[in-house]
């Protein structure tokens, strides 16, 4: 350890003080530095008493330099001590200064500027206590002065003397303790705002970190949600792009198509009244005829269905919702037919919307070909899809249910995702998502999914009805 930290060590009796035990750091300086300065006093005083044998002083002088020691080192057993230490120190103090008024003469007192610094043990616990201490240290001269009992060589002006030089002593000592107390009472208030302005800057710094973080997690949200819109949108103009392109060549096909159609049509027409005017009866080949002609019809409305279908909607139409599920049935009719699967429309069918008719056919097809592949793919004994239509105060719903195995329920949530499919590669995963985005968006309505009592898969559309019906 060098010279300076065995010094350091010594001022401070060995402790470590925390930030606001400043001023009774201060004050530990100051006990040891009096101690240090009353080994000296002893020393030089012990040598003045040992020369005039006054050995009763020089006893007094090795007593307090004792008890001085002592509450030092006691000192650095606990801090807590301190108050008690220096309680002993001035009354220790108080009764040497006594003592060698009482026993000495006025002449032995040339040093008694050596004695001044006992005054200032007085002065360890603050300048106020110190204060009470040199008052009853005046009083107690005084009193020793006055006493019958004991008289003293000293006389009343040397006495007063002696008391106006402690003062002296006694009030530089009370304005430096003074001094350090309001600066120390300072540094510690301005500590205290610097404390409290530091936790407030700080809660204001963690207020904005958290307003920033927040920020910047609503903003990621933002983009993220505006990203996502952007992708479905360009979703719908892929899908909508190629419906456009789909009409463009179904009305070429249709072109081709219409006038041969036309022709055996006419032709047909032909043969059959030409029978009637033969007036021959109705055979074999008059009723394939018939056939013939019934399935040419059924193949021009097929292409005005499909020509109307690609057709996109500008405005909302009012139209009745069993014509719609019966276009959307004649869509499928070629696979229900196949497949021998019953479309069974059933429920109100006087009910009118005003909505998209094409792109609630839409959502409708849709929905009945995903009907059709699971009836297939699960082969049930009785092969059936119902269309249902209910209609209510405020709105219809269409509820479509197929007679198949349903939809696994850890899947029922994930149905209208897009990219969703559980037809694995045979699946794009838009078309319910599509359907969804139509019903929601463009119709304001609801669609839902969930597995019947029967087991089947079960989509029911829920639209707002037209304010005037």
């Amino acid at each position: 350890m060098s010279h300076k930290s065995k010094l350091q060590n010594y001022f401070s009796s060995g402790w470590t003080f925390r930030p606001d035990e400043y001023l009774l750091k201060q004050r530990f300086y100051l006990l040891n530095v009096v101690v240090a300065l009353g080994f000296l006093v002893v020393v030089q005083g012990s040598i003045y008493d040992a020369l005039h044998e006054r050995y009763l002083v020089l006893v007094a002088d090795m007593f307090i330099f004792f008890v001085f020691l002592s509450g030092s080192l006691f000192l650095r057993k606990d801090k807590k001590y301190y108050d008690v230490v220096t309680d002993i120190n001035a009354l220790a103090a108080l009764l040497f200064l006594n003592f060698v008024i009482v026993i000495s003469k006025f002449e032995d007192m040339e040093f008694i500027w050596l004695f001044f610094f006992v005054v200032t043990f007085m002065f360890l616990k603050g300048p106020k206590v110190g204060a009470y201490w040199n008052l009853t240290l005046f009083v107690s001269l005084v009193l020793i002065k006055i006493q019958p009992f004991y008289p003293i060589d000293f006389t009343s002006l040397q006495i007063f003397y002696l008391i106006f030089a402690l003062s002296l002593v006694s009030a530089i000592t009370y304005s430096f303790h003074k001094v350090i107390d309001e600066n120390h009472e300072t540094i510690f208030k301005q500590g205290q705002q610097l404390e409290a302005f530091n936790t407030v800057l700080e809660e204001k710094v963690r207020e904005q970190t958290e307003e920033l973080l927040s920020l910047n997690e609503g903003l990621s949200e933002t983009v993220e949600k505006k990203v996502t819109e952007v992708h479905k949108q360009q979703e719908m103009l892929i899908t909508q792009s190629r419906l456009a392109a789909m009409g463009e060549m179904l009305s070429m096909i249709a072109h081709q198509w219409r006038q041969p159609l036309s022709t055996t049509t006419l032709r047909i027409s032909q043969l059959q009244i030409k029978s009637m005017l033969e007036e021959k009866g109705s055979d074999e080949r008059d009723e394939l005829l018939e056939e013939v002609s019934d399935t040419l019809v059924y193949l021009s409305d097929t292409i005005d269905d499909f020509q109307t279908y690609f057709k996109p909607d500008n405005k909302r139409e009012v139209v009745n919702i069993a014509s719609i599920t019966e276009r959307a049935k004649g869509f499928v009719r070629a696979r229900t037919d196949i497949y021998k699967i019953d479309v069974v429309c059933q429920g109100d069918s006087e009910v009118s919307i005003q909505t998209f008719p094409n792109e609630l056919i839409q959502v409708l097809i849709n929905i009945l070909n995903n009907a059709v592949d699971v009836v297939v793919s699960s082969n049930p004994v009785h092969k059936e899809i119902s269309i249902e239509v209910v209609r209510s105060d405020t709105n219809v719903s269409i509820t479509i249910t197929d007679s198949g195995s349903g939809i696994d329920e850890k899947l029922l949530e994930r149905v209208f995702e897009p990219y969703f499919s559980t037809k694995s590669e045979n699946g794009t995963g838009l078309g319910l998502y599509m359907a969804k985005m139509i019903i929601h968006e463009h119709m304001g309505g609801e669609i839902f999914v969930q597995n019947s009592k029967e087991g089947g898969a079960q989509f029911s559309i829920t639209l707002p009805l037209d304010k005037k019906d």
